[in-house]
């Protein structure tokens, strides 16, 4: 599901918050063959690119880790009475992951 995510992330340099877990997850790709061809099914580019296929399953992480816990809160009422009405909370969490990974 989250496969279409990758190439969002692939274009892009990590900043400094996001490099441990593009670290990581180089570390997680190279370990496993089928992460890297995960990888390189979504974002043909990336096979043999390390700098494109270290990027792409860390913002996919991100990505997931923010989306997910915006829309459970969200579900359980966390939000609640916080003034959090409409579309600024699930864009600016949208957003956040995406400005982590800046052009290259």
């Amino acid at each position: 599901m989250l496969g279409p995510l990758l190439p969002v992330f692939t274009d892009g340099s990590a900043g400094p918050g996001a490099a441990v877990v593009v670290d990581r997850m180089t570390a997680w790709a190279g370990a496993d063959a089928g992460v890297a061809g995960w990888v390189a099914a979504h974002v043909p580019a990336a096979a043999g690119d390390a700098g494109m296929s270290r990027r792409a399953p860390a913002g996919r992480v991100l990505a997931r880790a923010q989306l997910h816990g915006s829309a459970d809160r969200e579900a359980d009422g966390q939000f609640a009475g916080m003034g959090h009405t409409g579309n600024p909370l699930p864009t600016t969490q949208t957003e956040m992951p995406a400005d982590a990974f800046a052009p290259v």
